[in-house]
């Protein structure tokens, strides 16, 4: 499925360790914007320099990128995202990864 417009979502790994990254998921309360849900449940996570891998964790180095996406509805124009960012209302994206052996899990309110 192709969306006509796009969330993109960058993560950086600033610490000293390689994090193994799940994928991720997003959540909407009521008053976020509008998404179109892929097919599956998970946004893969794509290497700055890579290709995204669906259904995999991703190995992040220190200083290292990943980024994944969410499908917005086609009535989200670049005002309403941007108001909604800035008022924290876009969504939740759900964060697992591991870190020295501990799984962690991190809610990133956008």
């Amino acid at each position: 499925m192709r969306y006509k417009r796009k969330l993109r979502i960058e993560l950086r790994n600033d610490g000293d360790g390689d994090l193994i990254v799940n994928p991720a998921k997003w959540q909407t309360r009521t008053g976020d914007i509008n998404t179109l849900q892929p097919l599956s449940a998970e946004h893969p996570w794509q290497p700055k320099r890579g290709r995204e891998r669906p259904g995999e964790a991703v190995n992040v180095r220190p200083g290292g990128v990943i980024k994944t996406w969410v499908g917005l509805a086609p009535s989200a124009d670049q005002t309403d995202v941007r108001q909604r960012h800035e008022t924290k209302r876009l969504g939740t994206l759900i964060v697992q990864y591991k870190i020295d052996g501990r799984d962690e899990v991190q809610r990133i309110r956008l």
